[in-house]
């Protein structure tokens, strides 16, 4: 089983100087809890989550609307091959087993290792 046969293509993503709102709305009006943040190239900066957004501005829409997402994200993602394993991704997560673990694939792929 390979990462290409469980990944999203084209997931949705926002850029960095996108506001928490924006994000949190485009979560909420897809039903995911995690997105992408991308340059101007779509090549993976970051993450950003529905848990970062309430953390850092609660359910207050001012602050929200004055944060932006390169202000709550978690930079740095992990990237992985699209031919590679599963077992190989799983093998080089951060935590060891997978758990919430979001992999950009080449330009903007990604695959959640909790859905495998």
């Amino acid at each position: 089983m390979f990462v290409q046969n469980y990944m999203t293509v084209d997931p949705h993503a926002v850029p960095p100087n996108a506001t928490a709102a924006q994000a949190a709305r485009l979560m909420e009006e897809q039903r995911i809890h995690q997105l992408p943040v991308v340059d101007g190239n779509r090549n993976l900066i970051g993450i950003v989550t529905d848990r970062d957004v309430r953390s850092a501005a609660g359910y207050d829409v001012a602050a929200r609307a004055r944060l932006t997402v390169e202000e709550i994200m978690t930079p740095g993602a992990e990237h992985i091959s699209p031919a590679a394993t599963l077992e190989e991704a799983l093998d080089g997560s951060q935590d060891g087993n997978g758990a919430s673990l979001l992999r950009s694939v080449h330009r903007v792929g990604t695959w959640n290792a909790c859905s495998t």
